[in-house]
């Protein structure tokens, strides 16, 4: 599938706990809806507002729909954009595994579908328009409700078997015999220093009732790194070992994908703004690279990059690894 450069694309971005309808052309966000949902829940009741913030963005950006190249989806879980449908999204939307995107997305816009993992996406739009432009070796990595992950190897991204060859960063074992994983396993990066697993790292600490954290309604890395600012004892663990598993699922990666940069995006990058400094110092220090130093930065579009990256994979229609 590909499509004329400054053509507009309609683009859907179901993320975890809020789905972004925007319209993209030719690197430009130029209308915007966010829906808050609970990702578990499913797909299907969403659709119909799907539907109508498409109508709102398309007016917003005076085109309507069917004028459109194309409809790019972006969605968590592993994804097959050649049979345009969603191999496994684990937990989230567990319905759209078995909805037929290619034909509601003909049915209601009259367009054809191109599907996308979402750390997959936001790779494509930051190196197209963002933080990875300029390199063709990257990794990224998304911190938030979980650990995104994509590569890019010699300007080409990677999918390999089964669609998920450098998805899968956040379950990199940092911990053996370490905490449950959703994926099965234990001792994952994502089980241990995630917006996920938070709450149950806080709670089970024996210091949480004393915590500034035990009188929060949602503990969120925004809570942890706040109540740390102000000296809470526990928030500064919480941080520091956070800090400690992703700069340890960072060398792996690197000793993996020999990647010139690393981009980290994702929510969390909201309050760890000294990440990228410290990150880019420890795998000075640890990671074995005969090419030199690795740059760490922070993403430039965490908020559209997605959206930016599935009309990319439509206009470009770029060959995978």
């Amino acid at each position: 599938m590909s499509a004329p450069p400054d053509s507009p694309i309609l683009t859907v971005d179901l993320g975890g706990r809020r789905i972004k309808v925007g319209i993209v052309r030719a690197g430009e966000v130029l209308g915007l809806r966010v829906l808050d949902v609970e990702a578990e829940a499913g797909l299907a009741d969403h659709l119909d507002d799907i539907e109508a913030a498409a109508a709102d963005v398309s007016r917003d950006a005076g085109v309507t729909p069917d004028r459109c190249s194309g409809l790019g989806i972006v969605s968590p879980g592993l994804v097959d954009p050649d049979a345009g449908r969603l191999l496994s999204t684990n937990r989230k939307y567990p319905d759209a595994v078995d909805f037929d995107f290619r034909a509601w997305s003909r049915a209601t816009f009259g367009l054809d579908v191109h599907l996308e993992n979402d750390a997959h996406a936001t790779l494509l739009g930051e190196w197209r328009h963002g933080a990875a432009a300029g390199a063709d070796d990257v990794v990224l990595l998304a911190l938030g409700t979980g650990i995104g992950c994509s590569v890019l190897l010699n300007g080409r991204p990677l999918r390999g078997r089964g669609h998920q060859a450098g998805l899968l960063g956040g379950h990199v074992i940092v911990q053996v015999d370490g905490r449950p994983c959703t994926c099965g396993a234990r001792g994952c990066a994502e089980a241990e220093a995630s917006t996920w697993a938070l709450p149950a790292m806080a709670q089970q600490d024996p210091a949480f009732a004393s915590s500034r954290l035990a009188g929060r309604a949602a503990i969120d890395y925004r809570a942890v790194f706040r109540a740390a600012d102000a000296g809470d004892d526990l928030a500064g663990r919480l941080r520091d070992r956070s800090y400690a598993v992703w700069n340890a699922l960072a060398v792996s990666l690197v000793h993996t994908f020999a990647p010139q940069r690393i981009v980290l995006g994702g929510g969390v990058m909201h309050g760890a703004v000294d990440l990228p400094v410290l990150m880019a110092q420890h795998l000075a220090d640890h990671a074995w690279t005969s090419y030199g130093a690795v740059e760490v930065v922070a993403a430039h579009h965490p908020d559209s990059a997605a959206l930016l990256g599935i009309a990319t994979a439509i206009v470009e229609d770029l060959p995978y690894l």
